[in-house]
């Protein structure tokens, strides 16, 4: 805990060390000269109270006074004050003095403002007195500094008894023993002191009260106002209240104890409330603590025990925390019951009891690690906006810290909103906090609307967790700590346990009862014992990512138990059934076998559905799916699932390597975990299974599917790019299109090739001879295409094209080259490949119908060299090979030019073909195995496509800065199907792919020209087919000279 924060609360330990020098600053009070007040005067003033040692006497002495209105009647051992006096009484001798009675309606009363004039009654010096008795009023009410005492006992001083039955009032200490002993302190009346920064009620100082009783009030006023009772380095055998002590100072303390004080037994049946915490024990001992039934315990915090010990802490009555949250530090010391370190000193309670009520507007108990606590009862009720009982990480802890049993009875509720028990150490220092058990009794009642008990991480139960009672929380134990303990549930109400992260839970876990259980083990959890579930009750486990469960699982009773088991997770002992319990079980991860071999043991009258179970291998050799036990025939199996990788094909011949003991007809399917390139078929009345190999879902299939339509999208749209630049140049200077040209030049501005599937050149018809064109044109695409068994292939292509055109003959030819990085994912399959092409082009305006339409033709060739990246997956098995692809294409293309206005029309047909090369390839296992054992060879694959296209446009001249085009068509596959082979293992196969035989395409285009040469463009185009999907956005900038 950080000291600093005392500052904040009350002071406290800057109290402790100044008290010396504060006290010390009052005079001899033999000195002192008090100015009375008037004669007709109400009210008698006590002058000090001085025991001088020059002159030993052995009788009792009268006390002396100052003060011309004071009056004492001696009866020989009692001195009485019975008239109101403006003096002082002053016992200041090394002697015994009489007994001292302030009668009923007396006023003794210290007005003096003089230097060291200031207390109505000093005893000093070691004087020593039988007993006080006050039954009027003392005060100490001058303004001199504000310092007057209403009695001021020090300097080995004794009082035997002191009795308040009336009231003292003083600005400054009302009482301050000071190196002096009260043997019996009763406080019957009212003791105040108010206004002052030094308004202390009761003060004690190096000093010994063996009882202390008050059944009236001690009460210090006023914001400025301190404690209203101080007790440093001091022993009191017996304290007791039944009345009220409050403190109205801003963080002040009810009852404050600090420094070395020791009280042997503290009760309270009254009030005890501070502005800052109600009782403060500061490095200070208390034998036995009880709040009892009627007792009230008020303030931010109820009890705060830093750096102490409390051997036995009972609460019958109230405790109410009003601290709120409005920092860190309050957020930490505020509660119920707090117990902190002081610096490297840590509290200590032997016992904790609460059988009363517990409020807190923060935590209901609060421990800081190193905190010392052996055992806690909660027989009552604790209801906290955070956290019911909280332990958290101290700024001091040298040592481990240790917390016995945690124990709800019967009866009691423990609430936190934010958790009902929390473990929440955010340790950095190596050092642990235990907690030895913790047990909810039947009857009792965690609550929560998070956890009901939370463990965080470094930190330690190592008792077991025994829940009988109810839980009503989102999750009963959350665990990503160490429980070293069994957990055991009989409670009526359910059971929820998350084990998560790097969690530990050594022991056990048991449900039994009709509450049931769910169990949640995830991240890299581990449970080390065994899952027992009897009852009546639902349980649920689900055990996933890389957890574990050491142990087995069983079910007895009517118990319906539902298991997951996924991802990597393990079960290692399998699992037992007995009696009318039933279970439904989904394992995709591995669970093993007990000690007779069996992963399922049906002994139950119940049904057992197995929803699915993987088949794992090791070295190609399958785990056999093994159930025994008395009712094998109830035991029904939905799928089982054959890993695929690493696979020895052979070990499909005989069904018994997959599953044994229970009849054929029991189980629906068998498959492999692979994409469906491994096909199983599989007959329950005969139990035969076989195998085959389908490449076509296969890493064949994907690529050939990509690749292929990547080479005919990509066709598409470079011809359109490329055909487009050269076109421009044709329509300019060939004599057929002279009279098309010159019907634009009042708009500045040509388009031509409306034929294709995005805008591209704008030919600007200035006077002068423009016989090239260069162009620059980024693009990205996002693509989507089925595989097979209705798995797609997602991802992005990224690309960058350039090409160059030129007139030669009153012919266009030219060039381009382009290059593009595909990145493609499935969940069996990756393709990341990198594409590199070029081509050649020709283009002729060959014939001008009329000056308003022209046919044209376009020829081009293009050769495309592919690096593929292919990837496989199962599950986390990886293989890859790097194969290239060689691919090749003609195309010729005949088209018609419509001009109408601002408008020109362009239908358009072409015959195309696509040829390519894929070379033969192996895959290779990187991590774990996702091939079959004996590998997995893919052959040369060639391709030889045939189609045609016929396609519309319509541009459309809006400004001399603004132009569009829409577009659209169909292309016709003549063959889509083609044919490849593969080996699997020993098995051979050839498998044929089929190409959707019609795919669409639409375009659009808003074309931007700057000047006479330059131009850009921003382009959308998308391809179509009932296989899948191709958008492209690019930006195309245009030069011409």
């Amino acid at each position: 805990m950080n000291p600093n924060a005392l500052e904040s609360k009350s002071n406290v330990k800057s109290k402790a060390l100044k008290f010396n020098s504060f006290d010390s600053n009052l005079k001899n009070p033999k000195c002192l000269n008090y100015s009375l007040l008037p004669s007709s005067t109400l009210f008698l003033s006590l002058s000090v109270i001085s025991v001088l040692n020059t002159t030993p006497l052995s009788a009792a002495q009268s006390w002396t006074t100052q003060g011309t209105s004071i009056s004492i009647n001696n009866t020989g051992t009692i001195d009485t004050i019975d008239t109101n006096s403006t003096g002082s009484v002053i016992a200041n001798t090394g002697t015994t003095y009489n007994d001292l009675v302030i009668d009923n309606g007396v006023t003794l009363q210290n007005t003096n403002n003089r230097t060291n004039q200031f207390n109505a009654i000093d005893i000093n010096k070691g004087a020593t007195i039988g007993s006080i008795h006050n039954k009027g009023t003392i005060s100490a009410t001058g303004t001199m500094n504000n310092i007057g005492y209403g009695m001021y006992i020090q300097s080995g001083s004794k009082v035997g008894t002191f009795i308040n039955e009336g009231s003292i009032n003083t600005k400054n200490f009302a009482i301050q023993l000071k190196q002096g002993t009260i043997d019996n302190f009763q406080n019957k009346g009212t003791i105040t002191s108010a206004e002052t920064k030094n308004s202390y009620g009761v003060v004690l100082h190096v000093s010994k009260i063996e009882t202390f009783s008050n059944s009236g009030s001690i009460i210090t006023k006023g914001t400025l106002s301190k404690d209203a009772v101080f007790v440093n380095t001091a022993t009191i055998e017996t304290f007791s209240n039944s009345g009220s002590i409050k403190s109205e100072g801003n963080n002040s303390v009810g009852i404050n104890i600090l420094v070395g004080s020791s009280i042997s037994n503290f009760e309270n049946k009254g009030t005890i409330e501070g502005q800052g915490d109600s009782i403060w024990l500061q490095t200070s001992t208390i034998k036995t603590f009880v709040n009892n039934t009627q007792g009230i315990l008020k303030g931010k915090a109820g009890i705060h025990i830093w750096g102490s010990t409390i051997e036995n802490l009972t609460n019958k009555g109230t405790i109410e925390s009003t601290g709120t949250n409005t920092s860190v530090s309050e957020l930490v010391w505020n509660g119920g019951i707090v117990a902190t370190a002081y610096d490297h000193t840590q509290p200590h309670i032997k016992t904790l009891t609460n059988e009363g009520v517990i409020k807190a507007k923060n935590n209901g108990i609060f421990y800081e690690t190193g905190a010392k606590i052996e055992t806690f009862i909660n027989k009552g009720t604790i209801e906290a906006e955070q956290y019911g009982i909280y332990i958290k990480k101290s700024y001091y802890q040298l040592n481990d810290g240790e917390i016995g049993k945690i124990i709800l009875e019967d009866g009691s509720v423990t609430e936190g909103k934010a958790g009902g028990i929390s473990l929440d150490i955010d340790d950095g220092t190596g050092k642990k906090t235990t907690i030895a058990g913790i047990e909810v009794k039947k009857g009792a009642t965690l609550k929560s609307e998070n956890a009901a008990i939370a463990v965080a991480p470094n930190n330690h139960i190592t008792g077991d967790i025994n829940i009988a009672g109810k839980i009503e929380a989102k999750t009963g134990i959350s665990n990503a700590g160490i429980i070293s303990a069994n957990i055991s549930s009989s409670s009526d109400s359910p059971l929820m346990i998350a084990n998560t992260g790097n969690a530990n839970i050594t022991g056990n876990i048991s449900s039994s009862g009709s509450g049931g259980l769910n169990l949640s083990n995830s991240g890299s959890g581990n449970i080390g014992g065994n899952i027992i579930a009897s009852g009546s009750g639902k349980v649920s486990i689900e055990n996933k990512g890389t957890a574990t469960i050491a142990g087995s699982i069983s079910a007895s009773d009517s118990v319906a138990l539902s298991i997951t088991n996924s991802d990597d997770a393990k079960i290692n002992k399998g699992i037992t059934l007995s009696g009318d319990a039933q279970l439904s079980i989904s394992n995709t991860g591995s669970i093993g076998k007990n000690d007779k071999g069996e992963n399922i043991t049906n002994n139950s009258s119940g049904r057992v559905t197995i929803k699915d179970w993987v088949i794992t291998n090791t070295g190609g050799k399958l785990d056999t799916l093994t159930i025994a036990g008395s009712n094998t025939n109830g035991v029904k199996i939905d799928k089982i699932i054959i890993e695929q990788g690493g696979l020895d094909l052979n070990q499909l011949d005989n069904l018994s390597n997959v599953v044994s003991g229970i009849p054929t007809k029991n189980i629906s399917s068998i498959v492999t975990n692979g994409s469906g390139d491994l096909s199983l078929s599989y007959d329950p009345i005969s139990g035969l299974l076989s195998s085959s190999v389908d490449l076509n879902a296969g890493i064949a299939g994907a690529t050939y599917r990509n690749l292929m339509n990547n080479a005919i999208r990509r066709s598409a749209f470079i011809d359109s790019v490329v055909g487009n630049s050269m076109k421009s140049l044709s329509n300019m200077f060939n004599t057929p299109s002279a009279s098309v040209v010159s019907s634009f030049e009042d708009r500045d501005i040509y388009y031509a090739d409306l034929s294709s599937l995005v805008s591209s050149d704008i030919l600007f018809s200035s006077k002068e001879s423009k016989k090239h064109s260069l162009f620059f044109l980024p693009y990205h695409s996002y693509q989507k295409t089925e595989l097979s068994l209705g798995e797609y292939s997602k991802g992005n292509i990224n690309g960058i094209i350039t090409g160059y055109s030129t007139k030669i003959n009153n012919a266009l030819h030219g060039i381009y080259i382009g290059y593009e990085k595909i990145n493609m994912q499935s969940r069996y399959f990756d393709i990341n490949n990198k594409a590199y092409y070029t081509g050649l082009k020709y283009f002729n305006n060959f014939y001008a119908l009329d000056e308003n339409k022209e046919i044209y033709i376009k020829l081009d060739s293009k050769f495309t060299f592919i690096n593929n990246d292919l990837t496989k997956k199962i599950s986390d098995n990886l293989a890859k090979a790097n194969p290239k692809t060689y691919g090749y294409a003609a195309t010729a293309s005949i088209g018609i030019n419509f001009i109408q206005g601002d408008n020109v029309f362009s239908p358009e047909i072409s015959a195309a073909y696509e040829g390519g090369y894929t070379q033969s390839y192996s895959m290779e296992d990187i991590q774990g195995s996702a091939t079959v054992k004996g590998g997995e060879r893919y052959y040369v694959n060639k391709l030889n496509l045939f189609s045609a296209k016929t396609g519309f446009s319509w541009y459309r001249d809006w400004h001399p800065h603004f132009k569009t085009l829409a577009e659209g068509g169909v292309k016709i596959n003549i063959n889509p199907l083609t044919t490849s082979s593969a080996r699997f293992g020993t098995i051979y196969a050839k498998d044929s792919y089929l190409l959707p035989r019609v795919s669409e395409f639409i375009g659009a285009s808003f074309i931007i020209p700057l000047n006479s040469a330059f131009y850009l463009s921003l382009n959308y185009t998308g391809n179509f087919d009932k296989n899948g999907v191709m958008h492209t956005g690019y930006t195309k900038f245009n030069y011409m000279w």
